[in-house]
């Protein structure tokens, strides 16, 4: 993943998440007709908002298609406020870049994004229920916590296929992080593919063909101070997508 920049005071390098999760590799089932959900306690159909968030994020699958394989999401669901919506636009507007497509809509109701704690990976049916059990063990610990988004950050994916507009977590960003790691000790146990070493966990909001990382970050900047509104978000729930199906593997 290419390196990233935070806006003003904390212009920093990101490294995006997930190729970057909320951001990239699509999240698509690959074969889910064989998918067994009644086997797995908590295993839901994801309704169709949540489907069309992780599908349409501007992602390029980072695998090939294997029948009988499942592409595997773990992420933290964030229905985003219509002001953040509206905030979104604004900007969008007054960046008026090219092909900068939005993730959000500035007339619809809260908006279900994902919080990306794992890259997307592809497992094999037999492998489901395990994976499952194993993340819920690893994340038992975990506390309730609160993220907010208080700054924004341009990211590319892996491949340098997409560039995207995001909002980065202050609030409870340590939380999350270590949330990320306890994740990765499950996929370890699978020889699944870790998380980024330094993660700087977001939510797109919009997107733009090619890696046009540079460009962006500079009219962000040019496009002066962006408030945004007052919101924190308690965390209710983490969530394993496989295939199209979810299952609940942390509650607050």
């Amino acid at each position: 993943m290419s390196a990233m920049h935070l806006s003003r005071e904390r212009a920093v390098t990101l490294e995006a998440l997930q190729g970057y999760g909320s951001d990239d590799s699509t999240a698509e089932e690959t074969g889910g007709s064989q998918l067994a959900p009644e086997a797995l306690v908590g295993a839901s159909k994801l309704p169709d908002g949540v489907v069309s968030a992780v599908e349409h994020q501007g992602r390029l699958r980072s695998f090939p298609h294997v029948e009988g394989n499942y592409a595997t999401h773990v992420y933290i669901t964030v229905p985003l406020p219509a002001a953040y919506q509206r905030a979104a636009a604004t900007l969008l507007q007054q960046m008026a870049w090219p092909g900068l497509e939005p993730l959000t809509s500035e007339t619809a109701s809260d908006q279900v994004l994902h919080l990306s704690l794992s890259r997307t990976v592809a497992i094999k049916r037999p492998q489901i229920e395990d994976l499952v059990s194993k993340l819920q063990r690893a994340l038992v610990k975990v506390e309730r916590f609160i993220i907010s988004f208080k700054e924004w950050a341009v990211l590319v994916n892996d491949e340098g296929t997409r560039s995207f507009l995001c909002l980065a977590v202050t609030q409870g960003h340590d939380q999350v992080c270590r949330c990320i790691r306890q994740v990765d000790k499950a996929f370890m146990l699978f020889s699944l593919q870790r998380f980024y070493e330094d993660p700087n966990p977001h939510v797109s909001v919009a997107w733009v063909l090619g890696n046009q990382r540079a460009a962006l970050l500079e009219r962000l900047q040019s496009a002066g101070p962006q408030s945004l509104p007052e919101w924190q978000l308690q965390v209710q729930k983490i969530e394993c997508r496989v295939g199209q199906h979810t299952y609940e593997v942390w509650s607050g």
